[in-house]
């Protein structure tokens, strides 16, 4: 079995009829030249169920979709506006925390002291 490298990969998705290419953006057909030989050097194509859940696989690793395949392009945007307004919440959080900190006359935290106390609530 070939070794997972998500920047070369292959998802058949069970609704579409080709299989999508993480190297291409796109989904190609299933006599494509690389897709053929990625299949000769032992790949097999992971299945997966939806395009949004392959856009959510694809999103933490920054592998945007081509335009062309919308439904995946969209999980990826679906992903990563969640995963960016996570960054950014936290980022806000950690400036009101500082900002009261400051009004009671206390040190304000650095980011390593945040993100313990952030690990702490889990």
């Amino acid at each position: 079995m070939r070794t997972y490298d998500p920047q070369d990969w292959y998802w058949r998705v069970a609704t579409m009829t080709g299989v999508y290419s993480s190297k291409k953006g796109d989904y190609v057909s299933l006599d494509d030249p690389d897709y053929v030989a990625w299949l000769a050097s032992d790949g097999a194509p992971t299945s997966i169920d939806t395009e949004a859940n392959l856009g959510g696989v694809l999103a933490p690793l920054l592998l945007r979709p081509q335009s062309t395949a919308s439904g995946v392009l969209a999980g990826y945007q679906a992903e990563q506006s969640s995963l960016l307004t996570d960054r950014i919440t936290t980022r806000v959080f950690f400036n009101l925390e500082n900002r009261v900190r400051a009004l009671e006359g206390a040190p304000p935290l650095t980011p390593p002291q945040y993100k313990a106390f952030v690990r702490s609530l889990l």
